[in-house]
């Protein structure tokens, strides 16, 4: 089976406590493609039928889905493939970025800096690596 970033499925979630979503229920999945192709692990955020507001949950139409859900983005789960069944489609586009936004809202700035310190060090390599390139070659 392949899981795909923005696809919905069913997933039985643990009981994390009060406050926390559990029991069967639909779920997004928010990680990477190549984490989702390699690991057992996916990253989720499960969907509520409860429609509520804030800035860290985003309204989900979706095919698949009976009624408008609320992704709940503070409530950022991992969990193993195997919770997961009954693939029930996909969010559009413009949804997936509403999501990451939330997230990276409920996240603070870290998600932010982390992304800007990847970026960075990837120029970093490529430059070094160019120079050394151009030492060689003279």
């Amino acid at each position: 089976m392949d899981f795909i970033r923005g696809s919905i499925y069913y997933a039985e979630l643990p009981d994390a406590g009060e406050n926390v979503q559990r029991g069967w229920r639909p779920v997004i999945i928010v990680s990477n493609n190549v984490s989702n192709r390699y690991s057992n692990l996916v990253n989720i955020v499960p969907l509520t039928s409860n429609l509520k507001e804030g800035v860290t949950h985003v309204t989900i139409t979706a095919p698949g889905l009976r009624e408008v859900s609320t992704a709940l983005c503070e409530q950022v789960m991992t969990v193993n493939k195997n919770t997961l069944s009954d693939k029930l489609g996909e969010i559009k586009t413009s949804d997936l970025l509403k999501i990451h936004k939330a997230i990276t809202m409920q996240l603070g700035d870290m998600a932010l800096w982390y992304g800007l310190y990847t970026g960075l060090f990837y120029v970093l390599w490529f430059y070094y690596l160019w120079k050394v390139v151009t030492l060689i070659n003279g």
